[in-house]
């Protein structure tokens, strides 16, 4: 195979797209696009943003970041399929589940679609937390955030929401709010194209986002939504938040795994999502929790909280 200069593997297929702001290109247009937050040597944020498809691969740290993406991917699946017991069901598209009147998804890609209103919900996105460590000193490195809002766009392309729901911490600080993000957090709801709304979190604070006003937690149907977890302000509805960022973990013989889940507690009526970010840590939620694992691009049901003399999960 012949090399490539570093200019072709930067390079977008289309030929030239429309501008951002261009009027003529209709809603049914933008909604049967794949959107990309791509990399442009240009000097005007504003035209960081492409409307190209999804490229494949981009400079060598987004490289990187993929190639340890797919390793820990590979080694989640090895582990589940040496840990997951006879009655546990590995869901590709996602599942269904119920919660009185309401049905939801849970997604594969750590969101949660709600097909009544056709809203699709994620939580604890943390744009921009690799130039808030730079801020203070600490290189980590960075895809300009491009590992957290590429799968976004591609998940607004297939479900095609009304609304996205953004359940709190969209960025990490207000150090990692460059220009580049600042406009794209602007256009979001026309690389969407759907209604974009944010209920603030504690890391939103204190920050102004043009074009994403922070509301305050509030109530969907028989949801409650909000970041934090909160007590519900009637009975019968479920609290859906984020902040916890939620992880199970997996033990055999020889591994030991962390895994992000969905994780329902019963008692306090609550439903917890895994982190959307790609730049994102976990605790691990308890054996209070009933919990859905996310690994290896598939929907696990793997804990019941009924089970009294199971104190963790071993294989």
């Amino acid at each position: 195979r012949q090399a490539k200069g570093p200019q072709a593997d930067d390079q977008t297929e289309g030929g030239n797209e429309p501008a951002l702001g261009d009027v003529t290109m209709t809603a049914a247009q933008r909604c049967s696009r794949r959107f990309t937050i791509a990399p442009m040597a240009t000097s005007d944020p504003a035209r960081a943003i492409s409307r190209a498809r999804v490229i494949g691969r981009g400079r060598h740290g987004a490289v990187r970041v993929a190639s340890k993406a797919g390793c820990r991917a590979e080694k989640a699946s090895q582990c589940l399929r040496r840990t997951m017991p006879a009655r546990s069901l590995v869901l590709m598209d996602g599942l269904d589940w119920t919660w009185r009147d309401e049905t939801l998804r849970f997604l594969p890609q750590r969101a949660l679609w709600r097909e009544a209103g056709r809203q699709l919900m994620v939580a604890d996105l943390h744009l921009g937390k690799a130039e808030a460590f730079q801020a203070h000193g600490i290189p980590l490195p960075s895809d300009g955030d491009r590992g957290t809002l590429n799968p976004l766009l591609d998940l607004c392309h297939q479900w095609a929401p009304r609304q996205l729901l953004l359940l709190g911490d969209l960025i990490h600080a207000r150090e990692g709010l460059t220009p580049a993000l600042r406009q794209t957090l602007l256009h979001l709801h026309e690389l969407c194209a759907c209604e974009v709304v944010l209920i603030g979190g504690n890391h939103d604070r204190h920050s102004w986002i043009e074009g994403l006003p922070q509301q305050p937690s509030r109530q969907l149907g028989s949801l409650w939504l909000s970041h934090i977890p909160e007590r519900s302000p009637a009975p019968g509805l479920l609290n859906i938040c984020g902040h916890l960022h939620p992880m199970t973990r997996l033990r055999s013989r020889a591994d030991r795994l962390r895994l992000p889940c969905f994780a329902f507690d019963p008692t306090a009526e609550r439903l917890v999502l895994p982190a959307f970010g790609q730049l994102t840590g976990g605790h691990d939620c308890g054996d209070g929790y009933a919990q859905w694992l996310v690994a290896d691009g598939a929907i696990v049901p793997w804990c019941d909280p009924r089970d009294q003399n199971q104190e963790r999960r071993v294989a």
